[in-house]
């Protein structure tokens, strides 16, 4: 009676439960942690260990026989080595991402490098070109090349801009519709100088059906 009335109202209901293990015979000892206050109202960690007392002539328990022991410090400096150990991991956890981020930040420039440098060779390639012919026609073809290029090759600085701009957490996103058509076709002229006499790059759009999305241009 004494131990219930100074448990803390969160442990009442679990304790009585493990006593009446006890008193009901289903149990021959308990042992359990618990909070309770002290004679002075000081709220203490206690390991309460109990056993059956006495019997009655049918063998039913009668009283019970228990200790407590006041384990406050053990508790507290297991809950510190608790928070210390969560720290640690938390500060093991950010080092490996901040490790992945810097991973996928070399990459992400590595393959902007070779990026930027597919529109600049269309850029400088066909720039040559069309000062080698005088058809009108294929120096409209050339300036069309040139000119989509120059705005892919824009759009590629705009993405290296908003790489910076995600890691400040200030990226805005401009959603759009594009066709997938005109986006083959975009990636079919800016590859096609690089392709070698052994490799063929098709591109058949009258084939294609017009496949429009929404995305962030």
């Amino acid at each position: 009676e004494d131990l219930v009335n100074r448990l803390l109202p969160e442990y009442r209901t679990i304790v009585e439960t493990k006593l009446n293990l006890l008193l009901t015979g289903k149990a021959s000892h308990v042992n359990f942690r618990t909070q309770v206050k002290d004679l002075h109202g000081n709220i203490i960690w206690t390991n309460v260990d109990a056993i059956p007392y006495a019997y009655d002539l049918q063998g039913n328990v009668q009283s019970i026989f228990g200790s407590q022991k006041i384990i406050t410090h053990e508790v507290e400096a297991e809950m510190e080595r608790i928070k210390n150990r969560t720290e640690m991991e938390k500060a093991i956890f950010m080092r490996e991402k901040a490790e992945e981020a810097n991973l996928m930040k070399s990459a992400f420039l590595a393959n902007m490098s070779h990026e930027i440098r597919t529109p600049l060779n269309a850029i400088v390639g066909f720039s040559r070109l069309i000062t080698e012919t005088d058809n009108a026609s294929e120096q409209q073809e050339f300036l069309t090349i040139i000119n989509n290029n120059s705005d892919l090759l824009l759009q590629l600085i705009n993405d290296i801009l908003d790489f910076a701009k995600i890691e400040s957490g200030t990226l805005n996103y401009n959603i759009s519709w594009v066709d997938l058509k005109d986006i083959c076709h975009e990636v079919y002229v800016s590859q096609s100088l690089k392709m070698t006499s052994d490799v063929a790059l098709l591109f058949h759009g009258d084939l294609l059906p017009s496949v429009r999305i929404q995305t962030d241009t």
